[in-house]
């Protein structure tokens, strides 16, 4: 199928307009022209030297990735390092184009905050925040422990990071964040009312703020987000087109060994 046809189904879902403003989405590194046919694509949450490779050797010409590849407006910022202006010129050499899906895919309904709080289990799940990155629901009748159980099965982890005083309470309202949610605890008022925040990652002086609010915490790591390659997987696939003429290619990340 064309790449232009392809973008344009995954943007009719997930507007450009969405994402926060802070955030760089959409086309990263435009190798190729648009009108080109693509027979396969890769996901993954981020593009580096051995994606690339990959996409190399399988002759893959687009990477749909979540977090962006270059965090600026443009290669030249000088926050850009020289390891991403290489891979860049590789990605380039290659012909391989790279398509960002971040906040614009986070905050979606089919999107990644949603999509893990249904799959946990959560009832009355709705956005917490005005930005739409942090959903809120509720458990009726699990403990602390037994959520970090749930968790470590769904996310394959072995160990998770959790800041409490007591595994055996019972847990009611739950916040989720995936990635860095460390600035949710900072916004909210003492009063809130939530049991548990998940999360990704955290500031050490966050955790600390929740321990004063009294909020239990799982910080699950950043590769949470990894349930970003299945998610835009099923998506893609559930367009009878797109599964009939295209190779859906995965990329997940070694696993995290703790020693």
């Amino acid at each position: 199928m064309k790449l232009l046809d392809l973008i344009k189904k995954i943007e009719n879902t997930f507007p450009l307009k969405d994402a926060c403003d802070w955030d760089f989405v959409g086309w990263q590194v435009k190798a190729t022209k648009q009108n080109i046919e693509i027979e396969q694509v890769l996901i993954a949450l981020d593009v580096t030297s051995d994606v690339i490779d990959i996409a190399i050797k399988t002759k893959i010409k687009l990477i749909i990735c979540h977090h962006p590849f270059i965090f600026a407006n443009n290669l030249n910022d000088k926050t850009v390092s020289q390891v991403k202006k290489s891979l860049y010129q590789k990605l380039i050499k290659n012909e391989i184009n790279v398509y960002v899906l971040h906040t614009n895919f986070d905050k979606h309904l089919n999107g990644m905050n949603w999509l893990i709080a249904k799959d946990l289990k959560f009832s009355n799940i709705k956005y917490f925040d005005q930005e739409k990155l942090t959903v809120i629901g509720q458990y009726s009748d699990l403990t602390l422990f037994e959520i970090i159980k749930n968790l470590k099965n769904y996310f394959g982890f072995d160990q998770v990071k959790v800041i409490t005083n007591d595994l055996k309470t019972k847990i009611n309202n739950v916040l989720l964040s995936s990635g860095a949610g460390g600035s949710v605890i900072e916004a909210m008022p003492n009063n809130q009312n939530i049991d548990l925040f998940i999360t990704g990652e955290m500031k050490w002086h966050q955790e600390l703020e929740a321990r004063d609010k009294n909020i239990n915490v799982i910080i699950l790591g950043h590769n949470m987000e990894e349930k970003f390659v299945n998610f835009v997987s099923e998506f893609l696939l559930s367009d009878n087109l797109i599964k009939k003429n295209l190779i859906i290619n995965k990329y997940f990340f070694p696993k995290v060994v703790f020693i």
